[in-house]
């Protein structure tokens, strides 16, 4: 029986475009190089990968991120350039998917376990999650963020810390994200894990 649902966020509750912010960069002057494409494919040891998990893991800032970026563009580009680039992922949040976590509440605890940045959660709190006078925490028991947590999925410790601060029993508890990586490390410690694929509908799976 399933009494927990544990969220990922983009590309299961937010739409995302990342390859809109790779064209985005480049349009700024950021070379195949510096990126670390090899092949017209996004290297998985790349540098620009490397740095977006620092950044998601909090151990970068906002500022030093903008500024590393803002280093490998054209001479003249902004920090502010470059944060309104990387803000081109979150496409949209859309209303009715709010509303099935808000359903699954009723009867569930419903938790967000995302690797997320400081400029996208912040942007889409103001944009999508604070709109109608609501806020985040009406729709999550507990918020689980890589930025405030120090690390990320797929690591085992990020699903281990939410099990010790919630008190969820991981074969009772379903698991919802893009990837399959972070899926099967959930799985091992004996989550039910569900592939929110792109075009696969959880709502219809779990809402109705």
């Amino acid at each position: 029986m399933i009494k927990n649902f544990i969220f990922d966020f983009g590309g299961v509750i937010l739409d995302i475009d990342m390859p809109k912010v790779f064209r985005g960069f480049a349009a700024l002057g950021v070379g195949a190089e510096a990126m670390g494409i090899a092949t017209g494919a996004l290297a998985a040891n790349s540098p620009i990968l490397q740095l977006f998990s620092q950044y998601q893991c909090g151990t970068i800032s906002t500022d030093e991120f903008c500024s590393i970026i803002a280093s490998k563009c054209r001479p003249g580009t902004t920090k502010e350039q470059v944060a309104e680039t990387w803000l081109t992922v979150c496409v949209d949040l859309p209303q009715h998917r709010l509303d099935a976590i808000q359903e699954l509440r009723k009867n569930h605890k419903v938790y967000l376990l995302s690797n997320i940045n400081d400029l996208h959660w912040d942007y889409c709190c103001e944009k999508w999650f604070n709109r109608g006078g609501h806020n985040c925490e009406e729709y999550f028991d507990k918020l689980f963020l890589s930025q405030r947590m120090g690390m990320e999925k797929p690591n085992p410790e990020i699903f281990k810390q939410v099990i010790a601060a919630t008190g969820i029993v991981p074969e009772e508890t379903m698991f919802l994200d893009d990837t399959l990586e972070n899926l099967e490390s959930a799985a091992k410690l004996g989550f039910q894990t569900f592939h929110a694929a792109p075009g696969v509908d959880w709502i219809k799976e779990f809402v109705g």
